[in-house]
This record gives C-alpha cells, sequence and structure tokens, in this order.
C-alpha cells in the first residue's frame, strides 16, 4: 500500500482540485453553457462534463507524473497507482440546473480505495477522506449515522436500467416492507458522502460504474461504516454493486435490497 505522505499529498491536491473543478462547473451551470447530449437512456452528458475531467487528467499528469487516470468520459488505464475520476456525478440533476450533482474524484493503490474527495459546490461542501486518516466535511469530523432500526431509517436506493424493473421494483417492496424509507436523487457519489455524513442511513444500487461509487466508499469506511466490497473485480467488471450504511443497517439492506450475498 501507498505510506501515508503520499496519501495525503494526494488528499490534499485531490480536495484543493475538486473545489476548483465544482465551482468551475457550478459557475458554468449557472449560464446554461454547452449542448447536452445522452450516452444511453436518461444518461445525459454535458460539453462542461469533457472540460471538467480534461483538466483533472491534465492536473493528476502534471503534480504526479508516474499516476494513472481513469475517468467517466474518456475511459483510460488501470495502473497500480490510478485516479478514478467522475467529471459531474448527477449530470442529469446538473444539465437540468439542480443542485443534486457532485465532482469524485478516487484514488486507488494496488486495486483498493485509499482515497476519496466528493465537491458538491451548491451545497458549499467538500467532503474527502483517506485510507485511515478518517472522513471530514470542510475540516469537520462525520460519523454516520447511529439509526439502528429500518422503520426510523431513510436510505437511497438508485436505479440502473441493467436491473430490469420488475427486479427494482421488489427491491423498493422488500426495503418498504422491512420498514426502511427511500429516496433516489441521482447522485451515487454525493448520496455515499451523505451516508458518511449521517445525513441520510444507507445507500444502494444493483450496479454503478467506478467513478460513481469509489470515493464514497472511502469517505463510508473512514466514517465508520461499511461499505460492500465494492473493488473487488471493480476494473474488469467495470462496475459492481454497491452496498453502504451504517453497522447495524447494513446487513439488513443488504438482505432487502437482494443485491450482495449476506455476510
Amino acid at each position: 500500500m501507498m505510506d501515508a505522505a503520499a496519501l495525503e499529498e494526494r488528499l490534499a491536491f485531490a480536495t484543493r482540485l475538486s473545489g476548483e473543478m465544482g465551482r468551475q462547473a457550478l459557475a458554468r451551470q449557472g449560464a446554461r453553457k454547452g449542448p447536452t447530449s445522452f450516452k444511453g437512456h436518461q444518461d445525459y452528458v454535458t460539453e462542461v462534463d469533457g472540460d471538467i475531467e480534461r483538466q483533472i487528467a491534465e492536473a493528476v499528469a502534471r503534480a504526479f507524473p508516474g499516476d494513472d487516470f481513469l475517468g467517466e468520459e474518456g475511459g483510460g488505464g488501470s495502473g497500480r497507482s490510478l485516479w478514478v475520476v467522475d467529471p459531474i456525478d448527477g449530470t442529469a440533476n446538473f444539465a437540468r440546473g439542480g443542485h443534486y450533482w457532485c465532482v469524485s474524484i478516487a484514488h486507488m493503490t494496488d486495486g483498493v480505495a485509499d482515497i476519496g474527495v466528493v465537491a458538491a459546490p451548491v451545497l458549499g461542501r467538500v467532503y474527502a477522506a483517506r485510507l485511515g486518516g478518517g472522513a471530514t466535511c470542510d475540516g469537520k469530523a462525520l460519523r454516520v449515522s447511529a439509526t439502528t432500526r429500518p422503520a426510523e431509517a431513510v436510505i437511497e436506493i438508485d436505479w440502473t436500467p441493467t436491473l430490469p424493473r420488475p427486479a427494482y421494483l421488489a427491491s423498493l417492496d422488500r426495503a418498504i416492507a422491512a420498514g426502511f424509507e427511500f429516496r433516489r436523487s441521482g447522485a451515487c457519489a454525493l448520496s455515499m458522502a451523505l451516508v458518511a455524513q449521517g445525513a441520510i442511513d444507507g445507500f444502494a444500487e444493483c450496479f454503478t460504474k467506478p467513478w460513481d461509487a469509489l470515493a464514497g466508499c472511502v469517505l463510508v469506511r473512514e466514517a465508520g461504516g461499511i461499505a460492500s466490497p465494492f473493488e473487488q473485480g471493480l476494473l474488469a467488471n467495470r462496475g459492481n454493486p454497491i452496498v453502504a450504511a451504517g453497522p447495524a443497517l447494513y446487513d439488513p439492506l443488504v438482505a432487502a435490497t437482494g443485491y450482495l450475498a449476506a455476510r
């Protein structure tokens, strides 16, 4: 694994850069600049997505020339020291002028996520964590919710076209039957940051891409929660199921969604 000093250097870099890119994206959202297109069903992409990702990739190459880079828009490599970036997670919200979107920057060493930074510029927040170093929001320590009962919990259950609608509706039905209240906001990385903050109690999605959940995994784990072993086979699969929650709610959420085998 990478030593603590090298991780701290990368964490400081990612925290600063994510804030800068978030502010730039926010300014361009207000100007409604750039065309909107679709990569797939309800899968928005804007000119801003590509521009932000290119700037992040260039900054990484200058600061850490030996590191590799994987982005949602441009793809990339799979090296030992790997940055994984979603320039705008929640592009559908961004393109409509909404608030629920973020810039997500993660880092992996030897296939393990060890840095996670999520900048939510409309909310004025930057969430940051590194392996073994805890999680913060604007410098203040984070802790997952202490909620222990599904009947008192609010969770996010996201949807992807890779899951047939009947299976998704069945997972919602099981979650409701277990007592959970649920939401769907359309930005996995930001939702997982809110799990780390304790603002919501859990998050689940049957299949999501590396850039959507890696930063959130580090945040949740370092805030005392559990994130499923998302990294296992991740780059080969180009995605995995994800479940994240506080310790008391993780197993009930796994059972309710059915997205993962029970521990």
